[in-house]
């Protein structure tokens, strides 16, 4: 079972784009799960012609897409589906989640991941490698022999963030976001996901609509192994959190800034 996943472009490549933690997520939970021939690709950094020459020989192919990255997460899709009909093409993300009926009028998309990955994907992958039903897997939209969208319902949130694997930086190169940060600023700078989610619901954020409004927190030590993680084995000296609300839980930032001493 080959896989890969693709982070799509914005229609340019910026000066300065940061490492696509939710790939590295998903990627690190299906190899925690056993699944461990799996690629990452990044537009911003690879032409079209290399990441389809790449999913042409792979079972499934999942692409992240913003509403800004749609456009060419679906050309991408196209071409993939040209050289290799047979690929399962996933598409998750906020742009997805939010319409996942528009997403899937594309004929060559097959699946949507509708809000948080990790376990949703291990289960349709695992659907995938043993010609299951996918009926019964909470948290997607489907076509369906008929080519009628379905949905299922939608899955629980995960409770206890601490037990996914740190991501799959490896997987995605980070040392070419870390030069990157080092031209611009002149300094290594990595980003981390402390929490998920946040309380409120802003007019001009998607948040609530990815994560319901729930805000769940990793522990202190958690992000400390992580951040010893990126030291150690990326020379890292700046840490960015990239939280929609860091702050929520104020003992938690206290306990965090007591470890960092």
């Amino acid at each position: 079972m080959r896989i890969t996943l693709v982070q799509s472009r914005v229609g340019h490549n910026p000066s300065y784009i940061h490492e696509p933690l939710n790939l590295g997520y998903l990627a690190a939970y299906l190899i925690q799960n056993g699944f461990e021939d799996i690629d990452i690709h990044i537009a911003a950094f690879e032409s079209d012609a290399e990441i389809v020459l790449c999913a042409s020989s792979c079972d499934i192919v999942g692409f992240t897409a913003t509403s800004p990255m749609v456009k060419h997460a679906k050309e991408l899709a196209r071409q993939i589906k040209q050289t290799n009909p047979e690929a399962v093409i996933i598409f998750g993300g906020a742009h997805p989640t939010v319409l996942p009926d528009n997403t899937l009028k594309d004929s060559n998309i097959d699946i949507v991941v509708r809000g948080e990955g990790e376990k949703t994907v291990l289960e349709v992958v695992q659907a995938i490698k043993n010609k299951g039903s996918l009926r019964k897997i909470e948290g997607i939209s489907y076509k369906n022999d008929k080519k009628e969208i379905i949905h299922n319902p939608d899955r629980e949130l995960i409770r206890n963030i601490d037990s996914i694997p740190f991501p799959a930086r490896d997987l995605i190169n980070q040392e070419r976001f870390l030069q990157i940060g080092y031209d611009k600023y002149g300094d290594r700078g990595a980003w981390v996901f402390s929490s998920r989610g946040c309380p409120y619901r802003c007019s001009y954020c998607a948040s609530w609509r990815t994560w319901t409004r729930r805000w769940r927190a990793r522990s202190p030590q958690n992000i400390i192994d992580e951040i010893k993680e990126l030291v150690y084995d990326f020379n890292v000296d700046r840490i960015n959190f990239a939280d929609d609300t860091f702050t929520i839980s104020r003992k938690r930032v206290e306990e965090f800034c007591q470890l960092l001493q």
